[in-house]
């Protein structure tokens, strides 16, 4: 008969912070055909990219925010129209989208919008 295959785990990586991650997000952030893992930490205010090498990951620090806490949701996109992912941030309590822009080897990260309590949606 036909063999079956399954799934095969192995660690990629290993993080000294092991607790406290609230967003992990798949995208190709560096282009390099291979996806990666944006991973958030509010406490640290970091984003990390966890680049693909196929077997492996490498994880660097991308981004730093101001304010940890209170983010969310992060959604993936492409915001400047370079087909390389972004990521969008908002923060309900003060009514911002911050958008972080992939430049393939960090985030350069900026306000795009603020809505007040009266702007309709």
């Amino acid at each position: 008969g036909d063999a079956v295959t399954g799934f095969v785990s192995s660690v990629f990586a290993t993080f000294g912070t092991k607790s406290g991650w609230t967003a992990a997000i798949a995208g190709d952030f560096d282009d390099d055909g291979l996806d990666d893992i944006a991973n958030y930490h509010p406490l640290l205010k970091r984003w990390w990219i966890s680049s693909s090498t196929g077997s492996t990951f490498d994880s660097q620090l991308w981004a730093q925010f101001g304010t940890g806490s209170g983010w969310g949701p992060h959604l993936l996109g492409d915001y400047d129209g370079d087909t390389i992912p972004d990521i969008a941030n908002f923060h309900p309590q003060r009514g911002r989208w911050w958008i972080s822009i992939s430049q393939t080897d960090g985030f350069t990260t900026t306000k795009w919008a603020e809505i007040g309590p009266t702007d309709p949606f």
